[in-house]
């Protein structure tokens, strides 16, 4: 029956199909590992979401005249990561990571066509707010049930929910779309409300990555609200403060072990490798097999390699976690390359929003907002690695709606006089 909603919807509405597939990803993350004839839900969601966008471009994509060549540039590195990675690893590891991959970019590249008007644009917004909602609630499942934060860093973390990295980091950037709706909503104390949940959310989730990626968040809302002379931002920061606060009182006992180890960075004497959870000695170890020889670091070693490196190394099976050295070592400076130019594509998709004099003031600031989320992106893409999680897919969403409005200069769905608005969401 599932299916066939489905079919039925891709044909009869695919821009709705797709955005509403996306939007409801969270429910996938609530039994992410959960198997179904061997193959886990996550694995099942990603095959019906590369489903569901490979329609929308057969039915409605391709019909479409494509914007200028913008697109050409994610494209070649999703080939590029193919080409790379396949051959030269696990397959089923390889193919997972590439359908995550190839799903950002498609998903970022539909995104930006059904925001070309105003209704997909808004249609956007309001599954971005409800996105963020549902992430909150599988927040809160993960916590009940005990797979989250304190117990995953406990060891005690046996579960079929999605773990805190891919929910923290979910969180953080749906949170684009809530920042927008408090920014210029009619209801905007309700929008904070739901920043705040997602703060106490990405709190508990002990992920210090995404402490720092919403930090910076909150660093530029309230900055705004300053220069805007808003009466409600000191009571903002306060708010946000306080549930911080309360969140690290909370945990205080597993928080302390997660923050201890930074000492190790003033240590010396090579005990530096292990802070952040031994993360220097990772990257380090990575690293030095990249770079081995002059073919490993042309070419690299194919997917897993980091896998292989740091198991050899120190012991235990991890990946890099971070995406440029992953890249590196999966293809070399090729690869490394073009995922740069990847990154550049996003600011520069974000910031022509930002800076266009021929956009209303309301959507150069949300365009000011979406250069920090990619800020954020950055920031999570080197310190944990971002682009192998499924959650990039809220980043694909940012970008696309970026790209869509920068089209339609002083005709978005915030400026005035047209029919939808923020507060629909």
């Amino acid at each position: 029956p599932i299916a066939l909603l489905l079919g039925v919807g891709v044909f009869s509405a695919p821009e709705l199909s797709v955005i509403a597939y996306a939007m409801l990803r969270p429910f996938a993350d609530a039994a992410v590992y959960v198997q179904v004839g061997g193959v886990s839900i996550g694995t099942l969601w990603g095959a019906g979401f590369m489903i569901v966008l490979a329609c929308y471009w057969l039915l409605v994509g391709f019909r479409r005249p494509l914007r200028g060549y913008g697109w050409f540039v994610p494209v070649v590195f999703v080939i590029a990561y193919a080409a790379f990675a396949f051959g030269r690893g696990d397959f089923s590891y390889t193919l997972s990571t590439w359908v995550k991959i190839g799903s950002f970019v498609l998903f970022a590249l539909t995104c930006e066509q059904i925001a070309g008007t105003r209704e997909g644009q808004a249609l956007i917004q309001r599954a971005g707010v409800v996105l963020a909602i549902l992430t909150v609630a599988v927040m809160g499942l993960a916590l009940a049930t005990n797979p989250y934060g304190p117990a995953y860093y406990a060891g005690q973390a046996e579960s079929v929910t999605q773990g805190p990295h891919g929910l923290a980091s979910m969180g953080v950037l749906a949170s684009a779309f809530v920042w927008i709706g408090a920014m210029l909503g009619r209801h905007k104390g309700r929008y904070l409300l739901l920043a705040a949940v997602i703060a106490i959310g990405v709190s508990l989730s002990l992920v210090r990555t995404t402490f720092l990626a919403f930090a910076i968040l909150v660093l530029w809302f309230l900055f705004w609200k300053f220069e805007n002379r808003s009466r409600g931002a000191l009571a903002i920061a306060t708010t946000a403060f306080a549930a911080a606060v309360a969140a690290a009182w909370a945990f205080q006992d597993t928080l302390s072990s997660r923050i201890s180890d930074l000492t190790f960075l003033v240590s010396g004497g090579g005990q530096e490798l292990q802070a952040g959870s031994g993360r220097l000695g990772i990257w380090a170890t990575v690293l030095r097999s990249a770079t081995a020889t002059g073919g490993t670091l042309l070419l690299g070693q194919g997917s897993n390699a980091s896998f292989a490196a740091v198991s050899a190394t120190l012991g235990t099976a991890l990946w890099s976690h971070n995406d440029f050295l992953e890249l590196l070592v999966t293809g070399g400076v090729g690869l490394l390359a073009l995922y740069l130019v990847v990154i550049a594509w996003l600011f520069v998709s974000t910031a022509k929003l930002a800076m266009s004099p021929e956009q209303s003031v309301q959507a150069r600031a949300v365009g000011r907002l979406m250069v920090a989320m990619v800020v954020a992106f950055v920031v999570m893409a080197f310190f944990n690695g971002i682009i192998f999680f499924q959650s990039s897919m809220a980043m694909a969403m940012v970008v696309g709606l970026a790209r869509g409005m920068a089209e339609t200069p002083g005709a978005t769905y915030l400026d005035e006089g047209h029919p939808t608005r923020v507060d629909a969401a």
